[in-house]
């Protein structure tokens, strides 16, 4: 730090202990405890709250640490919700916005990936005339995940997950006179000349007639997320997936009627806070989006009354007075391969596996329990003398999940009839597909990244220094290296024992794409692969799974209430999942028609022809078509099946990845 306080910047300062507590470790009986002005001196202890609820709170010793569930942070969804006449806005930006310094707004066509920091600030305007005071003022960066509820009914209920929620220390409120950043910033309520605004918030909370706030904030976006994130612990669901469809909830839900502009390859509305609309083949309700949001919050006040709406109440610790958020885009390119390598047959004869045991368990407790044996442990001894040797037999999923065709028929020119040909298609392991955007958003999209250095500035102190600063070089991306290579082309072998057959001399291979997006209101137990087979995604296929899960979950339920025995919650929620998982699927035309000679190689068998068949895009057919990289989450995923239509046969699936 230099001597010179003018000249004064840190390289990394932590927040301190009350501001974390404050941000992060607040309760929702936790009303009293941070002073109105200012934070008490050290040694000094915080006063003794009267209120009714820190007697509550003190009477139950409720810790934050031993009750997550009652942080305010993880509350946030349960609060109500009112709008006060204030006016906010959540603005992009080329560079951290320097305070005095003129800012450069960031394109919203602009997709950002893993590494890049999505920098810009924020601004809060008190448009009434009374003071306007607050509790708590919030700045995350949050993804959030949507699916239709109940799939079958006409109701429009929807799930919805927020699977990532990150906070900007700095750009939250907070009482400490340190700016956490490494850049000028300027004094606290100091006005900055660019835009008229006022520079952070007075330790007292309110915002005056007339006043406008600002404050900066900065994220950088991960590769994966936490391992909390997803409730199984699943590894396949932690790569942060792209921006997908749209969600219900934005702008109202008036964003599900933009249509996608075919001269700009997206559809946007007028008004600030519209998602970038494109043709990714989502299917209504279901989205995965990005956002940064600003949230205030306040205690009961007589000011809020006023603007409650129709089923506010005045019951409450903490209310939400302004809810605002901005989407971007975000696109993930290196998402691996699975690392469960199972097929989803596989795993669904694992869970099948868990529900005979246990119905074969509830059955022998129920018929020990009409003997009048009812002591649960004496049922236990005597199931271990009888032996494991019980399964019960349970019916097959059969043939949607049955392998693909592996004879084709060819033409032979002028001969009338058709040879019989064996095909045996190569694997695309370790392969994938490149996605893409429509070609007039990509060329937007790319200019706005090569004119921007799109992260935080290089930084540089006030003053020379010996040390260089930590923060130096920070716009260097930090993405991942490449994980994927690109599949360009499909191979399959032709065979034939027929040694006077006529061989054809060349085919036509038509290859096509199908997308299929996979849900569930509940979290879905399976992990798709290219080790799954394509008709796994047949309607029928899911039709019979749902039916047969139902069953299975009727049937627990029935012997669960009769033995008086628990369910294990994993297995429960795999079969609610099971009964009411769906999956949509949409063909597409997006590839070059390939005229392929046959070169024939005569074997002991017979004959063999290998063939390579190119999978080129057709640029006229991409043109409004947004392909994004495959991936799965705890509630939905994206897979897709390349289809090969040799001749006039029925088009063969190969599952592969898209990335």
């Amino acid at each position: 730090m230099s001597p010179n306080p003018e000249n004064e910047y840190y390289e990394d300062v932590l927040p301190s202990f009350e501001m974390h507590n404050f941000l992060f470790n607040r309760t929702l009986f936790d009303t009293e405890r941070i002073p109105q002005s200012g934070l008490p001196q050290y040694g000094e202890s915080y006063p003794e709250s009267t209120t009714s609820s820190q007697s509550v709170a003190a009477e139950n010793q409720i810790s934050p640490i031993d009750n997550p569930d009652l942080l305010v942070l993880n509350n946030l969804s349960t609060l109500q919700t009112i709008d006060l006449p204030l006016k906010v806005s959540i603005v992009f930006t080329k560079k951290y916005p320097v305070f005095g310094e003129p800012y450069e707004k960031e394109s919203p066509l602009r997709c950002y990936q893993p590494g890049d920091m999505i920098v810009g600030f924020v601004t809060v305007e008190n448009t009434c005339n009374e003071i306007i005071p607050f509790e708590m003022l919030l700045v995350s960066l949050e993804g959030t995940m949507t699916a239709p509820q109940s799939p079958n009914s006409t109701c429009s209920k929807y799930h919805r997950q927020t699977f990532l929620r990150t906070y900007d220390l700095s750009a939250c409120f907070h009482h400490g006179c340190i700016n956490p950043t490494p850049y000028k910033m300027g004094e606290c309520l100091s006005r900055d000349p660019v835009d008229d605004t006022l520079y952070g918030f007075g330790d007292l909370k309110q915002i005056f007639p007339g006043a406008k706030h600002k404050k900066c904030f900065a994220f950088r976006l991960p590769s994966y997320l936490l391992e909390t994130s997803c409730s199984s612990g699943t590894l396949d669901h932690l790569p942060v997936p792209p921006s997908f469809g749209v969600s219900p909830f934005a702008l109202g839900g008036k964003a599900m009627d933009i249509r996608v502009n075919e001269a700009l390859g997206y559809g946007r509305a007028d008004e600030q806070g519209s998602p970038i609309v494109t043709n990714d083949l989502g299917d209504k309700g279901l989205s995965i989006t990005y956002s940064v949001n600003l949230r205030l919050l306040g205690r009961p006040q007589e000011l809020y009354k006023r603007f409650y709406k129709r089923h506010t109440t005045h019951d409450y610790q903490f209310i939400i007075v302004r809810d605002f958020s901005v989407p971007f885009r975000f696109t993930n390119t290196n998402i691996p391969a699975c690392y469960d390598g199972g097929s989803a047959e596989k795993q669904l004869d694992k869970i099948e596996h868990q529900v005979a045991e246990l119905l074969v368990d509830f059955e022998e407790r129920g018929g020990l329990i009409e003997a009048g044996i009812i002591d649960t442990e004496e049922q236990d001894q005597l199931l271990v003398a009888q032996g494991a040797d019980k399964k019960k037999c349970l019916d097959s999923l059969g043939d949607p999940t049955s392998n693909i065709p592996s004879k084709i028929r060819l033409g032979k020119g002028f001969l009338k009839t058709d040879a019989e040909l064996d095909i045996d298609i190569q694997s695309a392991d370790g392969m994938a597909l490149s996605s893409f955007e429509p070609a007039p958003l990509k060329r937007v999209a790319l200019a706005c990244v090569k004119r921007s250095t799109g992260q935080l500035p290089q930084y540089r102190p006030f003053t020379t220094s010996n040390t260089s600063s930590i923060f130096e070089d920070v716009s260097v991306s930090t993405a991942p290296t490449e994980l994927n290579t690109e599949l360009t082309h499909i191979e399959f072998v032709l065979k034939t024992n027929d040694n006077a057959l006529v061989l054809p001399q060349d085919i036509t291979v038509k290859p096509g794409l199908r997308a299929f997006n996979i849900y569930s209101g509940h979290h879905l137990p399976l992990v798709f692969n290219e080790n799954t087979t394509c008709r796994f995604y047949d309607t029928g296929s899911f039709f019979k799974i749902n039916r047969k899960f139902e069953t299975y979950l009727w049937e627990l339920k029935r012997l669960a209430k009769r033995t008086n025995r628990p369910i294990s919650k994993h297995l429960y929620e795999s079969l609610l999942s099971l009964n009411k998982m769906r999956c949509k699927g949409n063909t597409l035309d997006v590839f070059e028609v390939q005229r392929i000679r046959l070169k024939w190689e005569k074997t002991k068998e017979g004959f063999v022809a290998n063939v390579k068949v190119p999978l080129i895009y057709e640029s006229r057919k991409t043109r409004n078509v947004h392909l994004i990289p495959s991936f799965q989450t705890c509630f939905l995923a994206r897979q897709y099946v390349l289809e090969l239509k040799i001749g006039k046969n029925k088009p063969l699936g190969i599952p592969i990845r898209v990335a």
